[in-house]
């Protein structure tokens, strides 16, 4: 319910924010909603399939394992904005 909620929130802020940006704001929204979403899935590609083989792996030490994703993941959280 709460997913709903918020897809058609986004939904009609975008249509209202499409009305008042005309064409060409929309362009400029458009490549800065893009580019941090973009750039962070970029970073994190590949880090849940390296997690997962490393934590199959008896002899891994789980909380270093964890300690690294963790700065892994913060470090990609902050450089999308």
């Amino acid at each position: 319910m709460t997913n709903a909620t918020i897809l058609l929130l986004g939904m009609g802020s975008s249509v209202q924010l499409s009305r008042w940006l005309g064409p060409t704001g929309r362009g400029q929204i458009a490549a800065a909603m893009l580019w941090p979403m973009f750039l962070t899935y970029i970073m994190s590609m590949g880090l849940i399939s390296a997690i997962m083989y490393y934590a199959a792996q008896p002899e891994t030490p789980i909380q270093e394992l964890m300690a690294n994703a963790a700065g892994c993941a913060l470090a990609a959280r902050g450089s999308s904005g």
